[in-house]
């Protein structure tokens, strides 16, 4: 048996990090469902107002048949 010749631990630097270790560190994952939970709501705040929107607009057509209305009685 040589100097080098016994693998294992004893061969590893003090601050080895396995490099499956490594890439779960540096994983983009984390950063993709922060990125992903933010355009939920902004998707969210989207639909709300859309819905303000939507409703705004059916009261001004709402509005306009009611004038319309009455401009044909007279």
């Amino acid at each position: 048996m040589g100097l080098f010749s016994a693998p294992g631990p004893a061969f590893r630097p003090a601050r080895f990090r396995s490099p499956i270790r490594l890439h779960s560190e540096l994983s983009l994952t984390p950063l993709a469902r922060a990125i992903a939970g933010k355009i939920r709501k902004l998707a969210v705040a989207a639909t709300n107002d859309a819905r303000i929107v939507g409703v705004v607009l059916l009261l001004a057509a709402a509005a306009l048949a009611f004038e319309m209305a009455n401009s044909f009685r007279q």
